[in-house]
């Protein structure tokens, strides 16, 4: 397995852990797991080029990055180089010359990037949507910047199997759908979620969606800041069909796959806990079926499949969980990680083993520190008197 990360200081770490890497035999919890060659490196460090988005672009051979200067970069990852760089946008500054903030203490950034057929499809926290031409053949959408009037977005996703499809969700901007096939300026939602009914208190519920994915065209998981795990079907209703509440801490990374009927969803809050649950959207039943062991630091980024867990986050490691949801596999990448991509390639790490054996052939070979030489019997000699 191939592991592509993202960090803060905007460099790309691809590491290989091969499926049948060997378990230590006396368990290591400070370590990371062994015959592991080191990380190949992209980039140079930068922290005003801090990448806060990456996913794959036409191929998996091709990686788009989305950074904190308003960059955003196309990857060849076996060359090592760039192969298309844009401008997305500029800060905006004030009289004096400073960054522009938000409530939140922050400047304009992306909210999510994908690339569809070529083109570049990029949204900020102001709502700004940029849709950018491939340098070679026909745009998969109409070119241009356009405003959703949302504003403080925290995140934005295009549908894997249907690209025109846009989802948007972030503080008091409640989950909406988006037609990129028939944009225009202001473009109009094609489908806008409904607030929960007040609580018991009748007060209204506050929105503050951090994170979102498409399990179909018609199906959405969010979660937020408030604690709240959502599904939405836009065919049955505008309200969720599922909701309840995790924990007490503001959920922040999301992963999921399907199994059956059923989806386990796997979210993490900003306190290190993954937690596992089964969401089935015929019962319209959520159920908590287990807990991952908590992480040092807050995960950001989730990747789920029946096989494993992988999850990366602010305490630089990698952590693979197996079906048990049982820590396999960890590597230490030094920087704080902000996205994560799985790779299915298999690459050799034939080298790295050997290099191991030698190591313990050395150890093997010197002496041990006290251990004392038998001497050999000897005879006390009398003196003749």
């Amino acid at each position: 397995m191939r592991y592509i990360t993202s960090d803060e200081v905007g460099l790309i770490k691809i590491t290989s852990i091969p499926r049948s890497t060997p378990t230590p035999k006396k368990p290591r919890t400070n370590a990371s797991t062994p015959s592991i060659p080191p990380p190949r490196t992209l980039g140079t460090i930068d922290r005003e080029a801090e990448i806060q988005f990456i996913c794959f672009a036409s191929s998996q051979q091709t990686v788009l990055v989305a950074r904190k200067n308003g960059v955003a970069e196309y990857w060849d990852i076996e060359a090592g180089s760039i192969v298309r760089h844009h401008k997305v946008f500029e800060q905006e500054v004030d009289e004096q010359g400073k960054v522009v903030l938000n409530k939140h203490r922050k400047g304009e950034h992306f909210v999510g990037v994908a690339d569809v057929d070529g083109t570049l499809v990029a949204c900020t926290d102001r709502g700004n949507l940029h849709v950018m031409p491939p340098p070679t053949g026909s745009p998969a959408f109409p070119p241009g910047t356009y405003n959703l009037k949302r504003t403080l977005l925290f995140r934005a996703q295009v549908h894997s199997s249907n690209p025109h499809l846009l989802a948007t969700g972030g503080d008091e901007q409640d989950l909406t759908l988006w037609d990129l096939s028939t944009l225009a300026n202001p473009p109009t939602p094609k489908w806008t979620a409904k607030n929960v009914a007040n609580d018991y208190l009748d007060m209204r519920v506050p929105i503050w969606i951090t994170n979102l994915a498409f399990v179909s065209a018609t199906r959405i998981i969010t979660i937020s800041a408030h604690s709240h795990l959502r599904l939405y079907d836009t065919t049955v209703a505008r309200r969720p069909i599922i909701n309840i509440t995790v924990g007490e801490s503001p959920l922040k990374s999301l992963g999921f796959y399907e199994n059956g009927n059923s989806i386990q969803t796997i979210v993490s809050d900003t306190t290190g806990h993954l937690l596992d649950y089964t969401l089935d959207p015929h019962t319209k039943t959520a159920k908590l079926v287990g807990k991952f062991p908590v992480s040092p630091g807050a995960i950001t980024s989730i990747s789920a499949s029946k096989d494993s867990v992988v999850v990366v986050g602010l305490d630089r490691f990698v952590r693979v969980y197996d079906q048990e949801r049982k820590l396999a596999r960890k590597v230490y990448l030094k920087q704080r990680l902000t996205g994560l991509l799985v790779d299915e390639v298999e690459e050799e790490v034939e080298e790295a083993e050997e290099e191991e054996k030698g190591e313990e052939d050395v150890w093997a070979e010197m002496d041990r520190v006290g251990e004392k030489e038998e001497k050999a019997p000897t005879k006390k000699l009398k003196r003749k008197k």
